[in-house]
């Protein structure tokens, strides 16, 4: 049964996974362009996947219900109130062209970026092409190892070398936007003192969401040697605390704290200890977990499906158990008040890692309504000689919320 859920739920994500990915080039931000003729329009642009693939973008007026690609000759500005893109003229891939680039700061040098790999510094009439790319390596006795170019910091050392005080720093320098902005603002302000210089990276915000949420837990517990499964239903709460970046909205970062009680009685048959065991187990627990949840939400539109992976710590506040040895004559059970006990233990802190997916649905920019499916499976933090330091436990949980922004 456990095997046939979690095929279920991955063959489940799977198939949501390519129906959506294909949905992902239907991301888009509020912005506003500026064209060639100086006119301003207002609407969503939709941002390509991998800026490398793409000369141009595509752009929805608020008055068009059609998006329309837009190229770097017609156009002036791009903003999106957290990124800005200008067209330029740029060397990538041994031709020069016009493409649209992401201004990171702006002084005596300017500084852009077309995606990780391929960052550009701007000083006067040059542009410096800055890269950064991987070698591999054979050594004699057949391994191999990695090692980076570094072309960046010769060309940032003769785009910087009229102020030689910031050679050792150039050295330093690692290939990041945090970084390459960060030499650049030092060459502006010893190049030219009290000329203003603009991060425009300092535009984007962190934002955090409270969410309380409720909901039905259906537990099985199970031995990796046994077929049976003692179930559980059981209802379930807590408050997540949600993490996002404005420049990766889509991107969650999600922990928080939930409460749930079990109570599992049954016969179970196994083989941990031994061929053809039979026990009657009764444990009943509460617990506290602390998930540690990666999520990816689709699109921006009202109604959002949303993805995620996680890491679950489970710690067990209140317990008891029993194991009883359970002898089979003629097919019949032994009367259970006649059980013979069995000495056991039940760990208070179990590991575990769940999977699911979710709906979000946009009240307003600050608050969402939740509805959230979840599989988790956990196993007890050590592998003891106890039959319940053996014991395996998943679940699928339903649960609804609400997400409205605290920060």
């Amino acid at each position: 049964m456990k095997t046939q859920i979690l095929s279920l739920l991955l063959l489940s994500t799977a198939f949501f996974l390519t129906t959506t990915t294909s949905q992902a080039q239907k991301v888009f931000r509020k912005s506003y362009i500026i064209t060639n003729p100086n006119d301003t329009l207002r609407g969503d642009i939709r941002l390509p996947l991998k800026f490398v693939d793409k000369t141009n973008f595509s752009f929805r007026k608020n008055d068009d219900g059609e998006f329309k690609a837009i190229s770097p000759q017609n156009i002036r500005v791009i903003s999106t109130g957290i990124q800005y893109f200008v067209p330029k003229k740029i060397s990538y891939d041994d031709k020069k062209e016009l493409r649209f680039l992401e201004v990171l700061s702006t002084g005596a040098v300017s500084t852009y970026r077309l995606d990780k790999e391929n960052y550009y510094i701007e000083k006067g009439d040059k542009m410096y092409h800055l890269t950064n790319s991987e070698r591999k390596y054979v050594k004699g006795d057949g391994s191999t190892y990695t090692a980076y170019s570094k072309r960046y910091i010769g060309l940032l050392a003769n785009a910087f070398r009229d102020e030689p005080q910031l050679k050792r720093q150039i050295r330093n320098t690692s290939f990041t936007s945090r970084s390459l902005i960060k030499i650049s603002k030092k060459f502006s302000e010893l190049a030219c003192p009290g000329c203003p210089f603009t991060d425009y990276t300092q535009n984007i915000k962190h934002s955090v969401y409270f969410e309380p949420q409720a909901g039905i837990s259906y537990a099985s517990l199970t031995f990796q040697t046994s077929d049976d499964h003692i179930t559980d239903l059981s209802p379930f709460a807590g408050i997540n605390f949600r993490f996002s970046s404005s420049r990766n909205p889509n991107w969650t970062y999600i922990t928080g704290l939930n409460y749930s009680s079990y109570k599992f009685e049954d016969i179970i048959r196994h083989s941990v200890n031994g061929p053809n065991e039979n026990n009657y187990i009764k444990l009943s627990y509460s617990a506290f977990s602390i998930p540690l949840i990666v999520e990816y939400t689709f699109g921006n539109h009202k109604l959002q499906p949303s993805i995620r992976l996680g890491y679950n710590n489970v710690f067990v506040n209140y317990s008891e158990y029993s194991v009883g040895d359970l002898l089979i004559f003629d097919n019949s059970a032994f009367p259970r008040d006649m059980l013979s006990s069995q000495s056991t233990n039940f760990l208070n802190y179990q590991i575990g890692f769940l999977a699911g997916t979710g709906i979000r649905y946009r009240l307003n920019e600050n608050s969402f309504l939740l509805l959230n499916g979840n599989f988790s499976f956990r196993i007890p933090s050590s592998n003891a000689q106890h039959l319940l330091d053996k014991q395996q436990t998943s679940s699928i949980d339903i649960s609804l919320g609400y997400s409205f922004r605290i920060k």
